[in-house]
């Protein structure tokens, strides 16, 4: 029930996270709350952006298109 683009947000967050790519906290009540980190690829270096980059695609292919053959991922490693 949410709009695309808060979907799309919702996404790049979560994707973000299982890139590696978050900030843990302990809320006062000990739960532990973990946000994505704020990315701004136009202020990284060319290393600090390909290691994020791969690390995003690699996120998206072990979680979202877990179980495709390896001519798909293969194709999908292409396409990125």
């Amino acid at each position: 029930c949410m709009d695309e683009h808060s979907q799309f947000e919702r996404f790049r967050k979560d994707l973000t996270i299982l890139a590696g790519f978050y900030e843990q906290t302990v809320r006062l009540n000990c739960d532990v709350r973990t946000e994505a980190k704020s990315l701004s690829f136009a202020n990284m270096d060319s290393d600090e952006f390909e290691r994020c980059y791969k690390a995003m695609i690699n996120a998206a292919i072990k979680h979202i298109f877990r179980g495709c053959n390896e001519i798909t991922e293969n194709r999908l490693l292409t396409f990125f």
